[in-house]
């Protein structure tokens, strides 16, 4: 008896494709560890790769936006 599939796939061709992404995110994982310290969830993954030029941008002034204040604007103060 083998040992179970890690992944579900019915034909070789959906085989590839998942070896492929999961080696694709495997390597953002590690190259945005190394190189920029930034440590990427798997459930962020997504929304990571819309927004890598941004965060590529803006890494060596990560520090400096963090400690910025916001201000609340989800309140509607028109009465003041």
């Amino acid at each position: 008896m083998g040992r179970p599939r890690k992944y579900d796939y019915n034909n070789e061709e959906e085989k590839k494709e998942i070896r492929r992404r999961c080696d694709r995110e495997a390597k953002i994982f590690q190259y945005w560890k190394s190189n920029y310290g930034i440590i990427i969830e798997p459930e962020q993954i997504e929304e990571f790769m819309i927004n890598k030029t941004s965060i590529k941008k803006i890494i060596h002034i990560l520090d400096f936006i963090q400690n910025l204040k916001r201000v609340d604007t989800s309140t509607n103060n028109a009465s003041i």
